[in-house]
């Protein structure tokens, strides 16, 4: 099995909306469950079930990508595309996690800074940055090393794929640590270019598809 080009455009469709509708929630989350102060009137929980909304879609955006990379990625080297898969799967996982616990808030009304809205609140952080920046991370490095290796895509787009990924790893882990704060000035630095990434590997999928002499040659192989 080989990924046409109909397939690279699917893809890049996948890649855009993981890219905006994780911006579109995080700017959200800056805002409301992120602040200082929950905010407590009826518009302001409309605001965090739209963000909610958001994260929903782009746990099946980063599925559609999964599901559309990984029978690519076995031909190849089977363990490092399992591997890419789980760590895919884990980041859903805990974004999942992340979103299970601002609806715990939201039925319970807890809004306050009481223990039980600190632990829901607390839960939501971690598990979002290990979801949607360690796994982020590591998936992304895994797969951009692959198409570095194979030449699927061009050698510079795969470069810039594994140093934003290390990037996004690094700012998660930082999160994760404390060593910096989750909706301050370092996290968007560290987070910034895995956005402009899958942006751009998203416009190059759509546009050019994949390097169709290295489906030829294996083709050819197989």
């Amino acid at each position: 099995m080989t990924i046409d080009n109909r397939n690279a455009t699917l893809l890049g469709v996948f890649f855009i909306a993981a890219a905006v509708t994780a911006i579109i929630a995080g700017v959200i989350n800056d805002r409301t469950v992120l602040s200082d102060v929950w905010v407590r009137s009826p518009g302001g929980n409309r605001l965090v079930s739209f963000g909610i909304s958001m994260d929903v879609l782009l746990i099946i955006s980063m599925i559609g990508t999964a599901a559309i990379l990984y029978p690519y990625l076995k031909l190849w080297n089977e363990n490092m595309a399992v591997a890419y898969y789980s760590f895919r799967l884990l980041e859903t996982v805990f974004v999942g996690i992340a979103i299970a616990a601002i609806i715990a808030m939201l039925h319970l009304n807890v809004f306050d800074s009481g223990d039980l809205a600190l632990t829901l609140n607390a839960t939501h952080r971690t598990s979002y940055a290990i979801g949607a920046n360690l796994m982020l991370g590591l998936s992304t490095i895994i797969y951009s090393s692959m198409f570095l290796k194979t030449g699927i895509l061009p050698k510079w787009l795969a470069i810039f794929g594994i140093i934003a990924a290390v990037l996004v790893f690094i700012g998660g882990t930082q999160e994760v640590l404390r060593f910096i704060p989750p909706n301050g000035s370092l996290k968007v630095l560290f987070s910034l270019p895995i956005g402009i990434f899958e942006m751009t590997l998203a416009v190059v999928l759509i546009s050019r598809g994949f390097n169709m002499e290295v489906q030829n040659e294996l083709r050819n192989i197989l």
